[in-house]
């Protein structure tokens, strides 16, 4: 019995410390319209046509989604852009280092 007593207590004294450790302080760039997590970065690139810019892009997005039509959404060749809505998991960096 006294076990048993001693475990209830001991879980109620740890809750408010697991909960306390669940705060997030990450900012992530939200898009101020959707609220949605984005990335956006124009990098200028010299003797670079926007062709090669293009098709370089297409290539990277085939090989590093396992199934890039579905993250493709939209394509302009003339323009120069892709719009690419993929899906994955964000975690978080461990706030304290480990010994």
């Amino acid at each position: 019995m006294q076990k048993q007593i001693l475990m209830v207590m001991m879980v109620l004294l740890l809750t408010p410390i697991a909960n306390f450790a669940q705060e997030n302080t990450t900012t992530l760039p939200l898009d101020p319209k959707t609220n949605l997590i984005s990335f956006t970065e124009v990098k200028e690139v010299g003797n670079t046509s926007s062709m090669e810019l293009y098709q370089r892009a297409l290539a990277w997005a085939s090989t590093f989604y396992k199934n890039p039509t579905d993250v493709i959404r939209e394509r302009d060749s003339v323009n120069g852009s892709i719009l690419c809505k993929a899906r994955f998991k964000i975690s978080n960096p461990a706030d304290k280092k480990l010994p």
